[in-house]
């Protein structure tokens, strides 16, 4: 009986997945959607938007340590150490500017109390 009941989890399992992930037992990378294709341009216009969250120090290219930031020009700009703020407030835009091209969005700096 043990046997029976395994093969049924392994049958389980290969279902959802192909249920879930479109997994077609082999062919690796190829997705089928039934959508309809989105306009021309719109999903490269949404990406830049959208943007990418910075994950690395803009002057050392290190992870970056949330404890660590400067607050410049309303956006919060993160660092991995206590070394590099300084360093970037030595030329600012520089760094926005490395940031920009590589398409990270920083965070809005939370008001400031008044």
């Amino acid at each position: 009986m043990g046997k029976l009941m395994t093969a049924g989890v392994v049958f389980l399992a290969v279902a959802a997945c192909a249920a879930l992930w479109g997994c077609d037992g082999g062919e690796k990378g190829k997705r089928t959607t039934t959508s309809q294709p989105s306009a021309p341009g719109t999903q490269v216009a949404a990406k830049a938007t959208a943007g990418k969250a910075q994950t690395l120090c803009p002057v050392m290219g290190e992870a970056i340590n949330r404890s660590i930031f400067v607050d410049y020009q309303g956006k919060r700009v993160y660092f991995c150490c206590g070394m590099c703020p300084p360093k970037f407030k030595a030329d600012p835009e520089k760094y926005l500017a490395a940031m920009a091209k590589d398409g990270i969005v920083l965070e809005k700096s939370p008001e400031s109390p008044k």
